[in-house]
């Protein structure tokens, strides 16, 4: 958020990525600026499903991570349309059956897609500080879109 109440220099970001949906109304404390609704992800978290279709990324994380015992971190990357790799971080509590599960949740999300679990002891942080949790490179498809 920028503050515009700074009597030196507001700092203005531009396209941070954010996706969200304004409200119909006006803020109750009287000021004409927009309010927002809801904060609905981020651009670059949509992966495709087997119809085309985009399918929140981060949702899918966030549902998984909360659901499942022995996830550290996960993140997941797209290539091509039906397929994705999770890169997993395991914790205690980690079994085979979360495995499928895990890999369940996400063929069923993404219209049959194939899914690759990787192991992995740690997920890169980008030069920001932070993870992405989803990767989508396929082809043709603008991930921010």
């Amino acid at each position: 958020m920028t503050e515009f109440v700074n009597l030196g220099m507001p700092m203005l970001r531009y396209e941070v990525g954010d996706r969200g949906v304004l409200h119909d109304r006006p803020c109750s404390c009287g000021r004409p600026s927009p309010l927002l609704r809801s904060v609905t992800g981020r651009t670059a978290d949509f992966l495709v499903a087997a119809d085309g279709s985009r399918v929140a990324g981060i949702s899918l994380i966030e549902n998984t991570l909360t659901r499942y015992p022995g996830i550290a971190q996960l993140q997941v990357v797209q290539e091509v349309v039906g397929r994705v790799e999770l890169n997993v971080v395991r914790a205690a509590g980690w079994d085979e059956a979360v495995a499928a599960a895990l890999a369940g949740v996400f063929r069923d999300s993404l219209g049959g897609a194939e899914v690759a679990l990787r192991f992995v002891e740690t997920i890169p942080r980008e030069a920001n500080g932070k993870y992405r949790f989803s990767i989508c490179r396929v082809p043709g498809v603008r991930s921010g879109a």
